[in-house]
């Protein structure tokens, strides 16, 4: 099963292809240059810094990771090493209305 997302990247590149002038038939890209790759589903963080991950297993991370619902992750490899971002949501309270302050005369 191949990942979804990229899937849709070949889709993007396919639509640019066709309706934007000039745009070059895409390339694919070459092993071990900029690698990487995006999953989502059932990612959990487990005990600070262990990541449960779809399909690969757990993961164990160098950093204490804060424990929220992890919404997808893009694992990267550079430098001959393996990074791992991750998107989640923040809870934010809205904002609070300021009073206006008017100069009375």
């Amino acid at each position: 099963m191949c990942p979804q997302q990229a899937l849709r990247d070949l889709d993007r590149a396919f639509k640019n292809f066709l309706t934007i002038p000039k745009r070059g038939f895409p390339k694919l890209n070459k092993k071990g240059k900029k690698d990487s790759f995006y999953l989502e589903g059932s990612i959990k963080i487990l005990q600070g810094n262990y990541m449960q991950l779809p399909r690969i297993g757990i993961v164990k991370t160098y950093e204490i990771l804060p424990s929220v619902p992890i919404k997808n992750v893009r694992i990267s490899k550079r430098a001959g090493d393996w990074y791992i971002s991750f998107k989640y949501q923040c809870e934010s309270k809205p904002p609070t209305k300021k009073r206006a302050l008017h100069n009375q005369e």
